[in-house]
């Protein structure tokens, strides 16, 4: 008796298709994504660079400013903050003054707590006369020229201009020297916020506004810049790479 077997259960189809068909798509998309991305944040680093050598090259002309005026053994500075006005005016005070006597020139910054009031009045203790007012080229905020008028032979003159900066910083800058005592009371302040430097070897406090920009400097270094460009840049490669 002859056996047959059945052959057609032991047959091995030889054109294997895979379970799941691949796709590129997906990464291709995620590829192009990353390199917006990637543009994007080069784009934002580009703008970050210009305006740090922007501020650095501010920073670097107030400080030769500065050195210039330590230099000088016989310049008369002093400092003066906020001012605590017992009469409870809403005026809040901020200046720094820096005297150079070869120019018989003092430059002053103070505060305002509203930008939109257009008088310019400084109250420093003295009478004065305004006499003109124009608008400098590289200010849109008229300049406002005043004369002592306590006494005809003070020689005394200040210029009151808005800083091109802060709408809030009133620059007064006074030419000249008071032949005559102060008018009016000084405004009160508290004497641990006011310190006149007599000595060259002491350091001129710089007021909030610089201290600021100085601040903001540093933490805008270029190198730092540089290097967190190319760890941000490498990282989103990396990332998106091997997901």
């Amino acid at each position: 008796m002859v056996l047959e077997l059945d052959t057609s259960s032991l047959g091995i189809d030889l054109n294997v298709t895979p379970f799941h068909k691949t796709n590129d798509t997906p990464v291709n998309d995620d590829l192009n994504q990353m390199r917006l991305e990637n543009n994007k944040l080069r784009e934002m680093l580009t703008i970050v660079w210009d305006k740090n050598n922007t501020l650095q090259n501010q920073v670097n002309k107030l400080m030769q400013d500065h050195d210039l005026l330590v230099s000088d053994p016989n310049k008369r500075k002093f400092v003066e903050c906020e001012e605590g006005n017992a009469s409870g005016s809403t005026e809040n005070l901020h200046q720094r003054s820096l005297k150079r006597p070869n120019e018989g020139v003092t430059r002053v910054y103070r505060r305002i707590d509203d930008p939109s009031d257009k008088s310019m009045v400084v109250k420093d203790g003295y009478q004065w006369r305004k006499y003109g007012q124009k608008v400098t080229k590289d200010n849109p905020s008229p300049r406002a020229y005043y004369k002592c008028s306590f006494s005809p032979s003070c020689p005394v003159k200040k210029k009151v201009q808005r800083s091109v900066d802060d709408a809030q910083l009133l620059v007064v800058i006074y030419e000249g020297e008071h032949n005559h005592e102060r008018v009016e009371k000084e405004p009160e302040i508290e004497s641990s916020c006011r310190s006149r430097l007599n000595s060259p070897m002491e350091v001129v406090k710089f007021d909030e506004v610089l201290v600021k920009q100085m601040a903001d400097s540093l933490r805008r270094n270029p190198d730092f810049i540089e290097d967190l460009a190319d760890a941000i840049s490498a990282n989103i490669l990396e990332c998106d790479l091997f997901k």
